[in-house]
């Protein structure tokens, strides 16, 4: 998973009442997917495979923002 990139997956402001309430599993569970640092009911930051990341899109995007997180180097 060297190669993979971070995201920040996050619970859309408006679908907080009815994401599903596994959805957090749902990503943990996915081959291509570590969970890093802590994650809060609503935000998760993983390292990710690029089908791995389709298929969270593919599933859970309705519910889901899904953004590479960027570092800048000063």
């Amino acid at each position: 998973m060297e190669s993979d990139e971070v995201f920040v997956i996050a619970v859309k402001r408006g679908r907080r009442d009815d994401v599903p309430p596994d959805w957090m599993e749902t990503v943990r569970g996915m081959p291509g997917i570590a969970v890093m640092g802590e994650a809060s009911e609503a935000r998760l930051q993983v390292r990710a495979s690029p089908d791995a990341i389709a298929r969270i899109r593919d599933q859970l995007s309705e519910y889901l923002h899904i953004e590479k997180l960027i570092s800048h180097n000063f």
